[in-house]
């Protein structure tokens, strides 16, 4: 291997290191910048995260452009990963191309707003919300393989706390009729396993 090569390389590696920390960052960013300016009418408990991005509201600019960006940094992160992992470790590229395939479903969920694209907007929502916690599956059984435990473990959480929000959680019963809340909590343990796993790739230069 040349050392052009070589660094091209660890150029590659810590990109996605910074784009897997940008994207939590941003995340919150953008959804607490979307809730603040929609403070007068949204209620947590009562909306969908999906409401901040319809047309007629004043946050729909920075809800919809947010989960754009987002969408397109994680398919940055996923096809730099695919990249490297191809000539390192093919095994990774199967949880990696579902994170990618989850990126284009969040894309969706911003190009088509609930209320001008309902059909296509739902679709990729749920999308996005089943392939999300079979994405930390990936990971988690890969990471566990390879005896990374911390993100193993996080991993396999991901995907139980998707289930639990999503099919067992009993949200009406807690006075919660809108789903903004178990939409963040089925993405909390993704960004956290994230900025993990970037801490990880920056401090070390390498894909774990």
């Amino acid at each position: 291997m040349t050392y052009s090569v070589m660094l091209m390389r660890a150029g590659r590696i810590r990109l996605v290191g910074i784009l897997c920390i940008l994207i939590p960052i941003l995340t919150l960013t953008f959804i607490s910048a979307s809730i603040y300016v929609a403070r007068n009418w949204f209620i947590l408990t009562r909306h969908a995260l999906s409401n901040l991005g319809a047309t007629e509201v004043e946050s729909y600019i920075i809800f919809n452009s947010g989960l754009i960006i987002i969408g397109v940094l994680s398919m940055a992160a996923s096809v730099l990963i695919i990249l490297e992992s191809w000539s390192t470790n093919r095994l990774r590229i199967i949880p990696t191309a579902l994170l990618l395939i989850t990126s284009i479903f969040l894309i969706g969920i911003g190009l088509f707003p609930m209320d001008a694209a309902p059909e296509a907007h739902w679709t990729s929502a749920v999308l996005f919300f089943v392939l999300i916690g079979f994405t930390m599956l990936g990971f988690g059984l890969y990471y566990l393989y390879y005896r990374e435990v911390l993100l193993g473990i996080l991993g396999i959480l991901g995907l139980v706390i998707d289930f639990v929000v999503w099919g067992i959680a009993p949200w009406e019963s807690f006075g919660i009729t809108g789903v903004a809340i178990p939409e963040i909590l089925s993405v909390l343990v993704p960004m956290i396993w994230l900025i993990i796993f970037a801490l990880k790739i920056l401090r070390t230069g390498k894909i774990p």
